[in-house]
């Protein structure tokens, strides 16, 4: 039976878990972090460590058999240009961007060889619009979407679909930790005001994902989930 490849689980992820959007049981998992969540295989990896990532990817097409890949891994590290430190703006761009390649470069014959595949990136409003002094996120999830599109044009007669979804603000360590910094940008506050829901339900994600997985006719399409957000 073909499982699902997930990069990345994160607060998303576990989210996705718990209201049965995605099964443990179906899952192979690759992230840097342990989790108590029994998968169907978990390989401890950082996505960041190419060596390393290629290795894992390697290992899993050779044992098992899946069809459908989603890409949760993602890093928001706050900054303008003239200050976030070169590292932040490199690890960003490593996560967010590089890791997506590495891992299409690695399993796309591998899914054409099986007929074909599903890829799913999940990836953030930002790649279309931008917010205050996250130079590297937008940056970076620009890029990721320009990547998906590519690939999606690339292999269109391959039988292999790659689509992103685009949530706005989804209530995360992840987030919580990146406002405590850019929040006090009074410029935020009137970006925000006038929202009654300013934060994306998790169940919205995952009722994309859901809407990916079984149809044939979206291919490198940016799927905005923002409650409005990014008409304003």
């Amino acid at each position: 039976m073909s499982k699902l490849l997930l990069i990345g689980l994160g607060h998303i992820g576990e989210g996705l878990v718990k209201k049965g959007y995605l099964n443990p049981a179906d899952i192979i998992l690759i992230d840097k972090i342990q989790t108590d969540i029994e998968f169907c295989d978990f390989r401890q990896c950082d996505v960041s460590n190419p060596s390393e990532y290629i290795n894992v990817l390697n290992e899993i097409k050779n044992i098992h058999v899946f069809d459908t890949v989603i890409y949760l891994a993602g890093v928001m590290l706050p900054g303008s240009a003239g200050d976030i430190p070169y590292l932040d703006w490199e690890s960003s761009f490593q996560v967010n961007v590089t890791g997506a390649f590495l891992l299409v470069q690695n399993t796309v014959n591998y899914l054409i060889q099986n007929g074909g595949g599903n890829y799913i990136f999940i990836s953030s409003i930002f790649g279309s619009t931008t917010g205050y002094e996250l130079v590297a996120y937008n940056s970076s999830k620009a890029a990721l979407n320009a990547f998906v599109k590519s690939v999606a044009l690339d292999y269109v007669n391959h039988n292999i679909r790659a689509n992103t979804i685009c949530p706005s603000f989804v209530k995360s360590p992840m987030l919580d930790s990146a406002m405590q910094v850019i929040g006090k940008n009074r410029n935020w506050f009137s970006s925000l005001s006038g929202f009654k829901n300013k934060h994306v339900n998790v169940s919205s994600i995952g009722e994309a994902i859901k809407f990916f997985m079984i149809q044939n006719d979206c291919n490198g399409v940016d799927l905005l989930i923002d409650g409005g957000y990014s008409i304003r």
